[in-house]
């Protein structure tokens, strides 16, 4: 009672209060979906005994609800030790996605990544956080799908090509 009859001795009342005081912040992230297609390309080509192997993937995003229904990515690297039957596993690594859109900054995608074998395909999931550009600060998710590669082609020329389809979530 006291505080109430001191804000009124100021001509102040209790309503002006509340109002004053900040509504807590929310997020304005919106979820972007994005359905994603990745070629992922071996050289040397995968066989079954494990080696240095160095690899490209060109991406695609399309169908995309955000600033942009349309991206891209290319990433490439080498690993040291793998092979058809080797591709499970885990990482991290960076991926910056290019929007076509040409008002939307590129997002920088800085990611954890985890390969596991389902029932015959190999699914990749990547977590992490945009660090950069577009859709700061919000978090990401990539999920491909490929099928595991042709046993027979591991025992002999080898496997030099494979695609993953899946999707991108980006924000809460």
């Amino acid at each position: 009672m006291r505080i109430l009859h001191s804000a009124r001795a100021f001509g102040v009342s209790l309503a002006a209060i509340v109002l004053a005081v900040p509504a807590p912040a929310q997020a304005a992230e919106e979820q972007v979906l994005c359905q994603l297609m990745e070629v992922i390309t071996w050289d040397p080509p995968l066989k079954n005994e494990a080696q240095r192997v160095s690899f490209t993937a060109t991406g695609q995003l399309t169908g995309c609800n955000g600033k942009s229904a349309t991206g891209t990515y290319f990433e490439s690297g080498t690993y040291a030790n793998i092979s058809c039957n080797r591709l499970v596993g885990s990482g991290a690594g960076t991926r910056i996605w290019d929007w076509t859109a040409t008002d939307v900054e590129s997002s920088v995608f800085s990611y954890v990544i985890v390969v596991e074998r389902v029932l015959g395909s190999y699914v990749a999931t990547a977590n992490g956080p945009i660090t950069a550009g577009e859709y700061l600060d919000s978090t990401a998710r990539s999920v491909g799908v490929a099928p595991a590669p042709d046993v027979l082609a591991c025992a002999n020329e080898g496997v030099s090509r494979m695609v993953a389809v899946g999707s991108v979530t980006i924000g809460a």
